[in-house]
């Protein structure tokens, strides 16, 4: 996946003033056109606008006469007609002019560079003019670099998701003006991680997710670290490692408090550590998992202060032998769904399966609900093949140190005692399998009556 198109051309440049993010010309594209056929489709209309000193300082439009009927998805689509373009200019018309503006220097950007990229340098190669051969960045891929496990990335939703008006979706000025601001705000979170050099996006020391962030000691302290966690709301997970990625501690923080801040701050100043990690996440359930899924990589001489702080921060039940069987048989046989980080977004998690194997469905609701159906019942004939029409107990592993507080938290699930489990919704695969339909009213229950309005990603490190 690539954010840069032609990326072969920046791997020699200079590490110049004019590298500087702050000191480049961008210029923005987007293209409609009769379709995708760069040998028989043309562009219908062109928005062009152009960023300079990081911001937004011109802008051109053409509607474009194609010579051909529009095919009427395409009229549906952009609400451009066929009589609107009999008057409009034709392509040949306007090209130097489209050439002038974006400029020789101009780095391209799309939301799809993919496409309009190769298409307009194949209407410059029909003209006869030098196709341009430069950096060009691609919003969409770089959308889905800083939000890996984002559902959907087109212009639209993605422009809601931080809060950007798109009057008219399909219109080319109206995304190309979109995607301007979404790349600016792009600009200044790369600005935020000390990426002040075009290069620097592109071949990052890190990766940089809008989820989390993190530290290196040479260019961090303590203060750094707790005056970021002051500015977060969410659940995270705090990881500290020390030379060649030793971990030395993870915690995970349900919602932060005094306490916690303290017992983060102690253990830095504590410790000889390396980096520094903060992952902000959807549902303290999916920290409990990351936990899981990295415990025995935590270094031993950690684990005592880890469990202690975990037993006392969220109370460890000593369990009734008749409760750890009702535990035990949720694991084997049940679903659980909570809120993503990302707003809209859901996790279901097949509990059978909870730590090895595909056990986490990532869906909107309900644009996905085809694909959640399926996924739950793949998993529903996991759970009947695997335990002989669920008379077998296949045991589902967990480390014991964990056990009390997986299973203290699943109890509260079930039981609904605390309120981080007031958003969760749960069942058992016998739910699905006896009453499907039945089942259904009760997601569809769920969703409307817990909407994840989290404002991740407008909102993040």
């Amino acid at each position: 996946m690539k954010i840069f198109e032609k990326c072969e051309l920046m791997a020699g440049t200079s590490e110049s003033d004019s590298d500087l993010l702050s000191n480049i010309a961008f210029c923005v594209m987007d293209l409609e056109t009769t379709g995708g056929d760069h040998n028989f489709d043309k562009i219908i209309e062109i928005g062009l606008v152009k960023i300079e000193n990081l911001k937004i300082v011109a802008e051109l439009s053409f509607l474009i006469n194609p010579e051909i009927p529009i095919p009427e998805f395409v009229q549906r689509l952009t609400a451009i007609k066929q009589e609107n373009l009999k008057s409009a200019v034709k392509i040949e018309e306007v090209v130097e002019e489209i050439i002038s503006f974006i400029g020789k220097s101009s780095v391209l950007v799309a939301h799809n560079a993919a496409f309009d990229i190769p298409f307009f340098n194949s209407v410059l190669r029909r003209l006869q003019y030098e196709e341009m051969k430069r950096p060009t960045i691609c919003t969409n891929m770089m959308t889905r670099l800083l939000i890996p496990e984002i559902m959907n990335s087109n212009l639209a939703y993605v422009g809601e998701l931080f809060g950007i008006g798109h009057r008219h979706a399909h219109r080319a000025l109206e995304d190309a003006k979109v995607t301007a601001k979404l790349f600016l705000l792009y600009l200044d979170f790369f600005l935020s991680r000390k990426i002040k050099k075009l290069n620097h996006i592109y071949y990052p020391k890190r990766k940089f997710e809008f989820d989390s962030v993190n530290f290196a000691r040479e260019e961090s302290n303590t203060e750094d670290i707790i005056a970021a966690l002051s500015q977060n709301c969410y659940p995270f997970v705090l990881t500290v490692k020390g030379k060649k990625g030793v971990i030395l501690h993870m915690l995970p923080v349900m919602k932060q408090s005094p306490r916690d801040i303290e017992t983060i701050k102690g253990a830095l100043e504590s410790t000889s550590w390396d980096t520094v990690t903060i992952k902000i996440i959807g549902h303290f359930f999916k920290a409990l998992k990351l936990l899981h899924c990295h415990f025995h990589s935590v270094s031993k001489h950690t684990h005592p202060p880890l469990l202690s702080f975990l037993q006392e921060r969220y109370g460890w039940k000593t369990l009734f032998p008749s409760d750890q069987e009702r535990v035990d048989d949720f694991i084997r046989k049940g679903f659980l769904i909570v809120p993503h980080l990302i707003k809209e977004h859901y996790s279901i998690y097949a509990l059978h399966s909870i730590f090895h194997g595909k056990s986490e469905l990532i869906f909107r609701y309900p644009i996905h609900k085809k694909k959640l159906l399926q996924f739950i019942t793949g998993h529903v004939r996991q759970v009947h093949a695997g335990n002989g029409r669920m008379n077998k107990r296949p045991s589902v592993h967990i480390v014991e140190q964990l056990r009390p507080l997986f299973f203290s938290f699943l109890f509260d699930v079930i039981t609904r005692k605390n309120h981080y489990c007031q958003d969760c919704f749960f069942f058992y695969a016998s739910d699905f399998h006896k009453a499907p339909n039945k089942f259904k009213d009760q997601l569809a229950t769920y969703f409307a009556r817990t909407p994840n309005g989290s404002k991740y990603p407008l909102e993040h490190l």
